[in-house]
């Protein structure tokens, strides 16, 4: 019985880090002062080169940053700074 309840807490420990690593966060940012295409740019420029960013999409239209992050490397908060630093307002969506 014992060796039962090692395996069953084993896979069930595998099973969580398979969720774990498979989660992923969609946010999205309102930047009100994308001007131009240079901006757009500039930000998608910033976001490649993030660790922990998987995916962006920068809508000139829209003024709206969409990023798809792994958040165990990265927060919200650190992509609103990044853009802050920039020189763009950030507020999420």
């Amino acid at each position: 019985m014992g060796d039962f309840f090692v395996q069953y807490v084993s896979l069930k420990a595998v099973k969580i880090i398979v969720i774990l690593r498979a989660m992923r966060l969609v946010i999205e940012y309102e930047v009100e002062n994308l001007h131009c295409k240079k901006c757009v740019e500039k930000i998608e420029l910033a976001l490649m080169y993030t660790a922990g960013i998987e995916t962006s999409e920068v809508n000139f239209e829209e003024k709206q940053v969409k990023v798809k992050i792994n958040p165990f490397q990265i927060t919200s908060k650190k992509i609103k700074m990044m853009l802050l630093a920039l020189g763009f307002s950030a507020m999420i969506i």
